[in-house]
C-alpha cells in the first residue's frame, strides 16, 4: 500500500500557516528594546524610565494609571487627579487648550521639560542639550511651599531649557530664583507644576534626596487619588497599527500575501481547463479535393 502523496495546497497552507506563527512568537518573546532608549515612559525601567515611580505610587495606595488617550480625550474628575505630561511629543493647540481647561477646574498637572511648558502656555528658550547623568545637580529648596515640604533639595539635570515663567510661578528649586529648575502656579481652581527635566522622577534618582517626596507632594493625598501619567504623548496610542508596527506582523502579512498570490497563481494554472493540443492535419481541404477528382478521372 502506497502512501497518499501530500498535494501542493497542503504545503503552502502549512509554510503560510508556519510564517504567521513564527511571526506572532517573534512579536511576544522579541527582546525588548534598550531601556535607555525607552525615554522617560513608565514602560521603560531603564535609568531615564519613570516605571518605578508609577509602581511605587500603585504600592503605597494610589490609583496610579496610564493614559494612552489625548488631553482632549481624557476623562477624569478634576479636583480628584493629577497629571504628569513627561512625553517627547508637544501636545497639540486642542490638547494644550484641554489642559489649561482642566487645570482651571481644579486638576494638578506636572509637566515637564519643554513640551511641559509648552502645554502649560509658557514660552520656552531652547537651551543646551545633555545627555542624561552627563550633569546631574542637586538643587536646593528656594520658597517653602506644599509642593516642596519635606525635601529641602532634589537631584536634576543642569542642563535644561529655560522657559519665560509669567509672575503667577513661584520658584520652588534652583541655582537662584532667576533660574528655577521647578515652579508651581495657582491656575483657578487647580495648580500648575513645572520641571525642568524628568531627573526627579526617574528609576535612576527618585530614591536619591528629596525627589520621592516631590513626587508625593505632587500627588496629593492618595484618599481618592487618581495619577494619570500620560503615555500618549510618548507615542503610545490607542490604535492597532500604533502597536503593530513596531512589531514582525507587517512583514508577515507581507510574506504571507506574496505567499498566497503564489497559491492562487500556481493553483488557477494547474487546475484549469485541459484543451488538446492542435493538430494539423496530414492533408489540406484542397488536397482532399485534388486527390476525389484524381480518382473519378
Amino acid at each position: 500500500m502506497f502512501a497518499r502523496p501530500i498535494s501542493d495546497m497542503t504545503i503552502v497552507v502549512a509554510a503560510g500557516g508556519s510564517i504567521l506563527l513564527l511571526g506572532i512568537l517573534a512579536a511576544v518573546v522579541a527582546p525588548a528594546a534598550d531601556a535607555v532608549d525607552g525615554g522617560t515612559s513608565t514602560y521603560s525601567a531603564g535609568p531615564r524610565g519613570m516605571k518605578g515611580a508609577y509602581l511605587t505610587l500603585r504600592e503605597l495606595g494610589y490609583r496610579a494609571e496610564r493614559s494612552v488617550e489625548p488631553a482632549t480625550a481624557v476623562r477624569a474628575d478634576p479636583a480628584s487627579t493629577t497629571m504628569i505630561l513627561s512625553g517627547g511629543e508637544a501636545p497639540s493647540e486642542q490638547d494644550r487648550r484641554a489642559i489649561q481647561a482642566f487645570i482651571q477646574q481644579g486638576g494638578t498637572v506636572v509637566a515637564i521639560g519643554s513640551n511641559g511648558a509648552f502645554a502649560l502656555g509658557l514660552p520656552t528658550v531652547a537651551g543646551p542639550v545633555a545627555w542624561f547623568d552627563e550633569r546631574v545637580e542637586r538643587f536646593s529648596r528656594i520658597i517653602p511651599s506644599a509642593v516642596s515640604a519635606g525635601a529641602a533639595e532634589i537631584s536634576m539635570q543642569g542642563e535644561f531649557v529655560r522657559p519665560s515663567l509669567p509672575d503667577a510661578y513661584v520658584p520652588l528649586y534652583g541655582a537662584t530664583a532667576n533660574e528655577p529648575v521647578v515652579a508651581t502656579a495657582s491656575i483657578g481652581l487647580g495648580r500648575a507644576v513645572w520641571l525642568a527635566d524628568s531627573t526627579p522622577l526617574s528609576n535612576k534618582y527618585l530614591g536619591q534626596a528629596g525627589n520621592l517626596r516631590l513626587l508625593l507632594n505632587v500627588a496629593g493625598p492618595k484618599a481618592g487619588r487618581r495619577v494619570l501619567f500620560d503615555e500618549h504623548y510618548h507615542g503610545h496610542k490607542r490604535s492597532l497599527w500604533s502597536y503593530v508596527s513596531g512589531t514582525p506582523l507587517p512583514w508577515v502579512g507581507l510574506q504571507g500575501s506574496l505567499v498566497l498570490a503564489a497559491v492562487l497563481l500556481t493553483h488557477s494554472r494547474r487546475r484549469g481547463p485541459v484543451r488538446a493540443a492542435h493538430v494539423d492535419a496530414r492533408t489540406s481541404p484542397m488536397e482532399f479535393v485534388e486527390m476525389l477528382g484524381t480518382l473519378y478521372g
